[in-house]
């Protein structure tokens, strides 16, 4: 799987052999919902969206109201799961 990033997928790479060889069936990871790039790139990864966490980047949670990405205030978090357990999920390379 090509990460786009010269000298990255390599790296990715490794590490999901690592998990594979581990027996884990797939990798989990959470990126707020207002970071459009972010979101993009795992999808190209083919990592796929499973839930969205709404509020989770609250005053109580540690996050300031003002933060945000390119003008989006931070609200929802969503995540992205990548299965290789799964028929039709396999990640290449």
């Amino acid at each position: 799987m090509d990460t786009g990033e010269p000298g990255r997928s390599g790296l990715k790479n490794k590490a999901l052999e690592l998990l594979k060889a581990e027996g884990k069936r797939g990798l989990r990871v959470a990126a707020t919902a207002a970071d459009i790039d972010n979101l993009a790139f795992y999808q190209r990864q083919g990592f796929r969206m499973t839930h969205v966490e709404p509020d989770a980047f609250t005053e109580a949670n540690g996050y300031l109201t003002s933060s945000g990405v390119a003008g989006i205030p931070l609200r929802g978090r969503v995540w992205l799961e990548l299965r290789w357990d799964q028929a039709g999920t396999a990640p290449s390379g």
